[in-house]
């Protein structure tokens, strides 16, 4: 079975990085608390190609949407699948990933 096919993704166009977003923060009281939050360019790891998963890790890649063939902007829907275990599944083109914050 091979990968699944790669684009670039389009929150972050294969950066890593997305601006940090003030819309539900605006005196900026949140963003030195997030682990991935850089002071130097105010960016925090994109949350839509791996920053959002327990590694933190963002790739600049993300699976391709069937929609539009392009990179998918992922609209993530959560399962509980323990007491405090989720896991996230991509509406559009299945990436998943989970979350085990401990019990």
């Amino acid at each position: 079975m091979s990968a699944p096919l790669q684009a670039t993704c389009p929150k972050c166009n294969g950066s890593t990085r997305r601006p940090y977003d003030y819309t539900h923060d605006t005196k900026g009281q949140y963003r030195k608390g997030t682990a991935t939050y850089r002071e130097a360019d105010d960016t925090l790891a994109c949350d839509n190609c791996g920053g959002q998963s327990m590694s933190l890790t963002a790739t600049g890649m993300t699976r391709i949407d069937p929609a539009t063939g392009f990179g998918c902007l992922h609209t993530y829907r959560g399962v509980k699948a323990g007491n405090c275990y989720h896991v996230y599944t991509c509406t559009k083109c299945g990436d998943q990933y989970d979350i085990d914050s401990g019990d």
